[in-house]
């Protein structure tokens, strides 16, 4: 989802199996227990074990840099906050008490002002005018262009709804699904072969309610009938007491569809011929699981999370690995993932600020380079997930999470369409 969690993301996890808790993890919490008792020396001590561990998370270089300035060790304050700077975030040191008072003095200048820079945007997209003319209302989170209809469909979380968009009309259409209780809509993929338009149903407080509902909505997969007549179809996630949400999937050539749970620690999988979800894998370590993309071979799954970075997922053995991030580089915040070619398109709000990724890949199929093709534009106001399409990639720019968040309403706006033109796969 497109709420971003900004530096101080979840605590993360590293290992591809559960086996009790992540050593990192200990180690954060560790020092956040030293540094409520006052223990900065030891709380400092455990975030620098912790550091090997999961070098790319962004909340350990912050909180060390906190507490290194609050000791008085400028030189490993600094170091922290270089850091941070190396891996593109954008932050103000001065948030920080202690940071406040030394970030003024000659040796922070140079990070000091890179922080500010990486804020700085970069890149350019082009907004749809066509789409523009539609005024949404909702909490849009995804989006999907239907070819054979030249149409935008919509996945609209606050009011419960398949929407499409008519080029030109002033109002997006509700798509009809029967006697489906819709919860909120997350993410929209149109089928290998085009016939089907498939979305993630989730029970959400964002939702609108609808008069004497108890228990509104449901959590699972909807298919719609794009070339018959065919009634929409819930293929429903079982009931077990625990909250999930889905929120993104994707389809295997053999028509299987996995699909991520951002609250429970679990991929859930459709079989082709089955009328409701399974679980397929239940890790510990996962702590917000976003988008999943394959690989271009289709043995491999690659799974966004939020809190704890990329994970790659072997099909046939289950076998799940944390990816390793490039030198310099964080996958913290990676919502929307997407393959061009053999490289993968990642949408990172979880992080400010807010940018568009390439992730190249190499001969064993893992991240050896990360590119920014786009960050902190004006255009990317609330950016959610989207989709790529003839070598550029569109997405939605204004999904209208942070609105609803400050107000607690949704804001009528234009519909907001970016494309960005994506490098040759």
């Amino acid at each position: 989802m497109a709420l971003a969690l900004a530096v101080c993301v979840a605590a993360v996890s590293t290992t591809g199996e559960a086996r009790g808790e992540a050593v990192h993890r200990r180690h954060f919490r560790e020092a956040l227990e030293r540094e409520r008792k006052g223990e900065l020396e030891a709380a400092v001590a455990a975030l620098r074990a912790a550091l090997p561990h999961r070098p790319d998370y962004p909340r350990l270089h912050w909180k060390l840099a906190c507490l290194e300035a609050r000791l008085g060790h400028e030189t490993e304050a600094r170091e922290a906050l270089e850091s941070l700077a190396a891996m593109g975030l954008s932050l103000d040191p001065k948030t920080d008490r202690a940071l406040a008072a030394m970030v003024d003095t000659p040796a922070f200048h140079p990070v000091v002002r890179q922080l500010a820079a990486n804020g700085e945007p970069r890149g350019e997209c082009i907004r749809d005018e066509q789409a523009a003319k539609t005024q949404v209302d909702g909490i849009i989170e995804s989006v999907a262009w239907i070819a054979s209809k030249g149409e935008w469909y919509l996945g609209d979380v606050h009011r419960r709804a398949l929407l499409r968009v008519r080029p030109g009309a002033e109002r997006p259409e509700t798509v009809p699904v029967g006697t489906i209780d819709l919860g909120g809509i997350f993410a929209l993929r149109c089928s290998t072969d085009g016939r089907t338009l498939w979305a993630t149903s989730s029970r959400m407080k964002e939702m609108r309610a609808k008069q004497g509902e108890t228990t509104p909505g449901v959590t699972g997969l909807i298919a719609v009938d794009l070339v018959g007549t065919a009634p929409p179809t819930l293929f429903p996630l079982p009931e077990d007491g625990e909250a999930h949400v889905l929120g993104d999937f994707a389809q295997a050539n053999d028509g299987t569809i996995y699909v991520t749970d951002s609250l429970t620690p679990c991929l859930w999988r459709l079989e082709p011929g089955a009328t409701s979800l399974t679980p397929w894998i239940r890790n510990e370590d996962f702590v917000s699981l976003q988008g999943v993309v394959l690989s271009a071979d289709g043995r491999s799954l690659f799974v966004a999370d939020y809190g704890s970075g990329l994970w790659k997922v072997d099909c046939a053995s289950r076998h799940v690995t944390a990816v390793k991030a490039p030198a310099g580089t964080t996958l913290f915040g990676v919502d929307g993932l997407y393959r061009h070619g053999g490289d993968l398109i990642a949408v990172q709000n979880g992080i400010r600020p807010v940018r568009i990724l390439r992730l190249s890949l190499d001969r064993p199929g893992l991240p050896d380079q990360v590119t920014v093709i786009a960050s902190a534009l004006n255009a990317f106001e609330d950016l959610a997930l989207g989709e790529v399409r003839e070598g550029r990639f569109w997405v939605v720019g204004d999904s209208g999470w942070e609105k609803f968040e400050q107000k607690k309403e949704t804001t009528v706006r234009p519909l907001s369409l970016l494309s960005l033109t994506l490098p040759p796969p």
